[in-house]
């Protein structure tokens, strides 16, 4: 699982998450990313998950509105499938593994 602890995930604060995220990805697991912290994020955000995805299925938890938005209006809402909370997202990678 990889966790957006900042409030703002911008081009300054998202290497935390690129890092942590290529962490999770080495394991070849499908990966939660607990998003239910985040008030704003930009495409240095979207470019992170978007990279990922292309190496493991990343599934999204606890997104708020403002980030569920930001998904809408970059056309990427169906690259990632969203879930009410973190232990919603681990079940469902579970019955997938």
């Amino acid at each position: 699982m990889a966790g957006a602890h900042h409030r703002e995930i911008d081009v300054d604060h998202v290497e935390p998450l690129r890092l942590a995220l290529s962490a999770a990805i080495r394991t070849g697991s499908p990966v939660v990313v607990d998003c239910s912290g985040i008030g704003f994020a930009d495409s240095s955000f979207l470019n992170t998950v978007i990279v990922g995805a292309c190496s493991v299925p990343i599934h999204l938890a606890g997104v708020p509105d403002g980030l569920a938005r930001l998904f809408q209006v970059t056309g990427t809402t169906s690259l990632f499938p969203h879930h009410p909370d973190i232990p919603s997202a681990l079940r469902r990678c579970a019955e997938r593994a």
